[in-house]
C-alpha cells in the first residue's frame, strides 16, 4: 500500500500565533534590556516591551517574513516611546497651565478632577496623533502656549487662514475621539 502524502492545512491564525510566540521568546529579553538602557527604568522598559508586542499582535503583519526582527521591534518600540513622550509633554503642559491659571497655589486636585484631567489629555493626545506635524504644532502653540493666530502663522510660515483651518480640524478631532 502506497503511503499517502499528508497535506497540512495550516490555519493562518495558528501560524500567526506561532510566529508571534517565537518572536516573543527569541527577542523579549533583548528588547527589554535595550529599552531599559533607553528609558533608564526597568518597569517602564517592561511596560513598553509589552506594549510593543501588543502592537505586533494588532498589526498582524507577516512577521514570518521579517529579515531583521530586532530592527523591526526596535522601530515599533521607538514609535511607542515617541507616543508616550508626546503624551507626557502634553500632560505636563496641560497640568501646569491648569495650575497656573485656574487654581490657587496650594490647591490640590481631587482624585476625580485628576482622573478627568488625565482622560482629557489622553483624548487630546489621541486626536493630535492623527494630525499633521504642522497642525499639531499650531494646536500646541495656541492652546498650551497661548500664542495668537498671527504669531503661529509667522512661526510656521503659513497664512493665518491656514492656522485657523489647522485649529478647527484639530478641535474637531478632539471632539470626535
Amino acid at each position: 500500500m502506497k503511503k499517502k502524502d499528508t497535506v497540512i492545512n495550516s490555519d493562518p491564525v495558528e501560524e500567526f500565533s506561532a510566529c508571534v510566540n517565537s518572536l516573543y521568546v527569541d527577542h523579549n529579553l533583548w528588547l527589554q534590556r535595550w529599552l531599559g538602557n533607553e528609558v533608564g527604568c526597568a518597569q517602564s522598559a517592561a511596560d513598553i516591551t509589552q506594549d510593543t508586542f501588543v502592537r505586533v499582535l494588532q498589526n498582524k503583519q507577516d512577521i514570518h517574513k521579517l529579515r531583521t526582527p530586532r530592527a523591526w521591534l526596535r522601530t515599533v518600540a521607538k514609535r511607542i516611546l515617541i507616543d508616550r513622550r508626546r503624551r507626557q509633554q502634553i500632560e505636563s503642559l496641560y497640568l501646569a497651565r491648569l495650575a497656573a491659571h485656574h487654581f490657587e497655589e496650594n490647591y490640590e486636585f481631587s482624585p476625580e478632577e485628576f482622573n478627568i484631567a488625565i482622560e482629557t489629555l489622553h483624548v487630546i493626545a489621541r486626536a493630535l496623533e492623527q494630525c499633521s506635524p504642522t497642525m499639531r504644532k499650531a494646536f500646541m502653540l495656541r492652546f498650551f502656549e497661548n500664542w495668537t493666530h498671527r504669531a503661529i502663522a509667522d512661526h510656521l510660515q503659513v497664512s493665518t487662514k491656514s492656522v485657523q483651518k489647522y485649529l478647527a480640524k484639530a478641535l474637531v478631532l478632539c471632539q470626535t475621539d
